[in-house]
C-alpha cells in the first residue's frame, strides 16, 4: 500500500494545511534539485509526469468549466423544463453540443499534453457548445414563460417568474 505503519491520514481545509508545512519546513535548509525530475518508469503511484510535456493549458480548463457547466446545469434542465410543459426537446442541438464538449476530453487535450495546433479547435468546440447552450437556455426560458403566462390576465394578476439554476431550494431575491 501507500501508507507505512504508523502513517496517518488528517482531514484538514486547505489553510490548516498551510499552516502545518509551514511549521513543518526548515525553510533554510531546503535541498535544492537540478535535474531532470520526473522518472515515469519507476513511478508506481501514478504521479508521474510526461516527458516534454510542460504545460497545462489553464484556459482550457476554464474553457471547459464553463462550457460544461451551461449544458449540464442550465440549458438542459430548462429544456427539460420546457418540455414538461409540452414543449418540443431540443434533442439534435443539444447532443451537438455535448459532442463537441466531449470532443476536448480525451486527456491528451484537456491536459495539454498534445500539439499546440489542435488547441484552436478545441476551443473553437468549447465556444460552439457554450453558443448552443445559451441558444437553447434561452429559448427554453421563452418557452416556459409563454406556458405560465396569461395574456388575458390583468398586469396585476400576472405570474412573476424565476429561474433558479441550482440544485438546492432558494427563497430570497437579488
Amino acid at each position: 500500500g501507500w501508507l507505512d505503519p504508523g502513517d496517518k491520514i488528517i482531514h484538514a481545509s486547505f489553510p490548516e494545511f498551510l499552516a502545518a508545512v509551514r511549521k513543518a519546513v526548515d525553510w533554510d535548509n531546503l535541498k535544492v534539485v537540478k535535474a531532470e525530475s520526473r522518472v515515469p518508469a519507476r513511478d508506481t503511484m501514478g504521479t508521474s509526469t510526461m516527458p516534454g510535456i510542460l504545460t497545462s493549458h489553464m484556459y482550457l480548463k476554464l474553457a471547459n468549466h464553463e462550457a460544461q457547466t451551461l449544458l449540464e446545469k442550465r440549458a438542459e434542465p430548462m429544456c427539460a423544463a420546457a418540455w414538461l410543459l409540452g414543449c418540443e426537446y431540443p434533442r439534435t442541438y443539444l447532443d451537438i453540443a455535448w459532442k463537441n464538449l466531449l470532443a476536448n476530453h480525451p486527456h491528451d487535450t484537456i491536459c495539454g499534453a498534445s500539439v499546440d495546433t489542435i488547441y484552436p479547435d478545441a476551443m473553437n468546440r468549447y465556444e460552439q457548445s457554450r453558443q448552443i447552450s445559451h441558444n437553447m437556455t434561452n429559448l427554453a426560458e421563452f418557452e416556459v414563460l409563454a406556458k405560465t403566462t396569461k395574456r388575458d390576465r390583468d398586469a396585476k394578476d400576472q405570474l412573476f417568474t424565476v429561474f433558479n439554476s441550482l440544485a438546492q431550494e432558494r427563497t430570497e431575491l437579488a
